[in-house]
């Protein structure tokens, strides 16, 4: 997929590769800031600089998300108990929790319904991303076709659901994200109504 910029004119490969390796170095200082369970004055004043410091990742999802989050934290110069609680949050969100699947990159919950919809799966159009623990993503697909939904391989206009694995696909080109859930994003974005599901919203709502 090729990502735009704000004038919708192609990413040129050099410019693709610079915002791909800015976007991992930012989720691993995220990993990093998280690790102790806590975001400080100096990580939050940090992550802002080095943001800052990027200006052509400003408009690229998930950094214009957390760009936008903490410059609305520090307008005051310093961040609060409450606001560094919302950033750490953020953060996790972003770079995956790992929980209890170590071995693992997890996968991003910062695109999520903020609560899961009702799920209609007769003759909508589903597209699936990650490692699912419910089973491959060839099972996942055919509970859809039974159940008299459709699947396809990429999220596009038609789309109806993206459904996000908990855990990340080696085939990624980010650790906690890939190509697909950008292009949904950016769906969503631009007005289309496709609705962005993690592995449990699905399974409870088909299953629960």
């Amino acid at each position: 997929m090729d990502r735009t910029d704000n004038h919708n004119a192609p990413l040129g490969v050099h410019a693709q590769r610079r915002i791909d390796r800015g976007i991992d170095e930012l989720l691993g200082m995220c990993k990093g800031i998280i690790a102790d369970k806590v975001v400080n004055q100096d990580e939050a004043d940090f992550l802002l600089n080095w943001i800052e410091s990027n200006k052509e990742l400003r408009s690229e999802w998930p950094v214009n998300i957390i760009y936008r989050r903490i410059t609305d934290f520090m307008e005051d110069g310093k961040l609060d108990a409450k606001e560094q609680k919302e950033l750490f949050n953020l953060l996790k969100c972003t770079a995956g929790d790992l929980t209890e699947f170590r071995e693992e990159n997890c996968s991003t919950t910062l695109p999520l319904e903020a609560s899961c919809p009702e799920i209609i799966v007769q003759d909508s159009l589903f597209c699936f991303t990650g490692k699912f623990i419910f089973g491959t993503r060839s099972n996942c697909e055919s509970e859809i076709k039974n159940l008299g939904g459709k699947t396809h391989k990429d999220p596009g206009q038609k789309t109806d659901y993206l459904v996000i694995g908990t855990l990340g696909s080696r085939d990624w080109m980010h650790s906690s994200f890939g190509r697909k859930i950008e292009k949904a994003v950016g769906l969503r974005d631009a007005g289309h109504d496709v609705k962005i599901l993690s592995e449990q919203m699905w399974i409870e709502s088909l299953f629960g």
